[in-house]
Order: C-alpha cells, then structure tokens, then sequence
C-alpha cells in the first residue's frame, strides 16, 4: 500500500473533521467510542489545559486523532477508576481516545499518531484502558509495546490498564510512504 500521511499537532480549524471521524466511529453508531462527541467537547479534549492532540491526515483529510491530557483534580469518574487500579510513579498522561477511520485501520496509523503524541508528552508515560472485550484495540496497542499494568470495573463492564514507556523521541518521522 503505497499512502502518505502527515501527523500533526492538531489545529482549531481540524476541529469539525475530527468531531464528525468521531461521531462516525461512535458506539451509537456502531464503532467503539462510547460517549456524544460535540464540537464543544471535542474542543476542550483537544486544547483545555494540559491537553494535546494529534491528527493524521491523508490528502488534507483527517483520518486518525489521539487525544491527550496531564493528570488534574479534575477529571472524569472513569479515570479516577483507572488510576485507582494503576498509577505511575513517574510523570504520565493520559493517553486517549483515539480514532482511526474505518478505511484506514490496519495501515499502521496508530503507531504513527502513537509517535506524534510522545513529540509533545516526552519524559512521560502513557497511561490508558481498554474495555477487555475490545480484542482489536488490545491488539492494536500490544503492537505498539504497550503493557497491561492493571485492571479495574466500571459502570459494569471490565477494563484494562495499558502503559506505554516513557518517551525519549526525537527523531520520528512526521510522514510516513
């Protein structure tokens, strides 16, 4: 497969083609985001305090997004769970949502939005989880050397905890043949 993609920190004017790449990736929909993605949340996920996003874009289309953001006070009751079950001793972020387009997947646009973010969270670890019934996504992030730290249950369903190594990057590639 002979693709081009460009990862960048993604801009305000990215905002409504990553808020429609989640919609249409949405478990309402059929994929596996749970949670409404608006314009409104989509907006402070990618540029509230402490928060960095990076998109792939294909032919000036945005085709993947991974959301990050330091640990607050602050934060959604599922990620409270998450780092009850596991905490890093060291600096980390949480590492997440990610989506990739639906004709994209299997192209290795993960690994390189994986590798966009730690240009902006070196030092840290990524922290994340992965409902256990979501094989492809478990999958997805082993590729990519990430380890099961823990597991905890929220809202009735049970969940993993996955730990990416600290990043020391400096190099990586923001194109990719």
């Amino acid at each position: 497969m002979n693709t081009e993609y460009e990862v960048a920190g993604a801009c305000k004017t990215d905002l409504p083609a990553i808020t429609g790449l989640l919609r249409a990736n949405s478990a309402a929909r059929g994929g596996g985001l749970f949670g409404e993605y608006d314009i409104g949340k989509v907006t402070c996920l990618a540029f509230e305090k402490g928060a960095q996003a990076v998109v792939a874009k294909k032919q000036d289309r945005v085709v993947g997004v991974l959301f990050s953001k330091s640990p607050s006070t602050d934060q959604p009751a599922i990620i409270e769970a998450m780092l009850s079950a596991y905490r890093p001793a060291g600096p980390f972020y949480i590492y997440g949502p990610v989506c990739v387009a639906q004709d994209q997947r299997g192209a290795g646009l993960l690994a390189l939005l994986y590798s966009g973010i730690e240009k902006f969270r070196e030092g840290e670890e990524a922290v994340l989880f992965i409902r256990n019934d979501n094989l492809a996504s478990i999958r997805a992030h082993e590729k990519l050397q990430m380890r099961r730290a823990s597991q905890f249950q929220y809202g009735g369903y049970d969940y993993y905890v996955y730990r990416g190594a600290p990043s020391s990057m400096c190099d990586t590639p923001r194109k990719t043949r």
